[in-house]
């Protein structure tokens, strides 16, 4: 009971730390009316496809050390200090900074969800409130109290790390490394990142013609980071498989009439209940290397991201991306799912 109480108090922690890191990001990216397009590229280059380098080095210094977790904690705190320098003075250091959160926090949570038997419940909930932060802090980005509040959410969060290495101090959690599945690694990653890769192709390609308010606009927000939570929350309670099944199926509908605010905002919650799941079922089948597993996943939002921003695709109706993409994100989840066996799923 205590280590389950411990884990939910560094998993809150974390989440909302994920959430003021990429506030922070995008308020002063978007701030910045003279960075170039380049410079955007650039920045998510950094804060994403670095994530993997990092995810490898964080996982070879957790095999070598004693104190296993203590570099994903370092981590954490360094990559705070990096954003919140960044994000002052250079968008590459706030993409730095993001990408070593990112890892370190990754792998914290996965190891909190695994030792506390969460089984992906928190992976959702460490991830879901990126996207809020990151809407959040485009809309601040001209605010007139610009300053202020930037120094109020560096001091926030330069607190909160602290908070962070204290609560890992006290709890101090044992690290097994377990053996992960020999020969699926390579399928299953594979079809997670194509998976990811397209969720991330489907929210920057589609454009709602309701989406015309910032209310609305808030509300897709909350919907997808209320899809991420419940992805792993229903999918522990009813099963993968099922979970799976249903909620793209019902996407694969509700995007069909996404023309309609309503069906709209019910595919953004249901097409993103896949994204605890990818990650979840990848850190099971690579136990030993969650890093690496983090990493991954995050080019694969890379890429996801390259057609959109150099219009490859533009904007388009979520009748047949959205629709298409739920169904072919099925076959490819049920096809893992099968690969990874009971176990996993």
């Amino acid at each position: 009971m205590k280590d389950t109480k411990m884990a939910v108090r560094m998993i809150a922690l974390l989440s909302i730390q994920h959430m003021l890191v990429d506030f922070m990001c995008a308020y002063g990216l978007y701030h910045d009316s003279s960075i170039p397009f380049a410079g955007y590229v650039t920045y998510n280059f950094l804060a994403f496809v670095l994530q993997f380098p990092f995810g490898v080095l964080a996982d070879h210094l957790t095999r070598k050390n004693r104190d296993r977790l203590l570099g994903s904690v370092m981590m954490v705190i360094a990559g705070t200090l990096l954003t919140v320098t960044g994000s002052w003075y250079a968008p590459v250091l706030a993409g730095l900074g993001n990408a070593l959160f990112h890892v370190g926090g990754g792998i914290l949570a996965i190891k909190e969800d695994d030792r506390s038997h969460f089984r992906g419940r928190a992976l959702g909930v460490f991830v879901a409130p990126g996207a809020i932060g990151l809407f959040m802090g485009m809309l601040l980005s001209r605010s007139s109290a610009y300053a202020a509040l930037k120094i109020a959410v560096s001091l926030i969060m330069l607190a909160m790390s602290l908070l962070i290495g204290v609560t890992y101090s006290v709890n101090s959690p044992n690290y097994h490394p377990t053996e992960g599945k020999e020969g699926k690694v390579v399928p299953v990653a594979l079809c997670c990142f194509a998976v990811v890769a397209l969720r991330s192709l489907v929210g920057l390609g589609i454009a709602f013609p309701w989406k015309t308010t910032t209310l609305l606009s808030v509300l897709s927000v909350i919907c997808l980071a209320s899809g991420k939570t419940l992805g792993g929350l229903v999918a522990a309670r009813f099963g993968m498989k099922k979970t799976i099944v249903v909620s793209l199926l019902a996407s694969a509908i509700c995007y069909l009439l996404g023309n309609n605010a309503i069906f709209g905002l019910l595919a953004l919650v249901l097409f993103n209940m896949t994204m605890p799941l990818t990650l979840y079922l990848l850190a099971k089948t690579m136990p030993d290397q969650p890093g690496a597993a983090f990493g991954i996943l995050t080019v694969a939002l890379f890429v996801g991201y390259l057609p959109t921003a150099y219009r490859f695709i533009s904007q388009v109706s979520p009748v047949i991306l959205g629709s298409v993409s739920s169904l072919v994100s099925l076959v490819v989840l049920l096809w893992v799912v099968r690969m990874c066996g009971d176990d996993l799923a």
